[in-house]
């Protein structure tokens, strides 16, 4: 699973999963509001945050737009140090 920090010219950064030329938004899929705020929240949520995480990136590759997460095409973005 490969993560990143993005900017979005509509949603601020966030952070998400790269999946082929998309990035799953992760910041809108964590459903609680903070687990996923920043990267650094994300690493303090420890092997949690990392499971929840690649359950939604698998319902991301196995379902696409259709999952009703937040994909971004990776053209339309930017990509940000990982930890700023």
């Amino acid at each position: 699973m490969k993560l990143a920090t993005f900017h979005h010219h509509q949603h601020g950064e966030h952070i998400g999963v790269l999946i082929g030329d998309q990035i799953l938004d992760l910041t809108d899929a964590a459903g609680d509001g903070n687990s996923f705020a920043t990267m650094l929240a994300f690493a303090a949520g420890g092997p949690d945050a990392l499971g929840k995480a690649a359950d939604r990136a698998e319902i991301a590759r196995a379902k696409g737009q259709d999952s009703g997460l937040r994909m971004v095409p990776l053209a339309d973005v930017q990509l940000r140090a990982p930890i700023p």
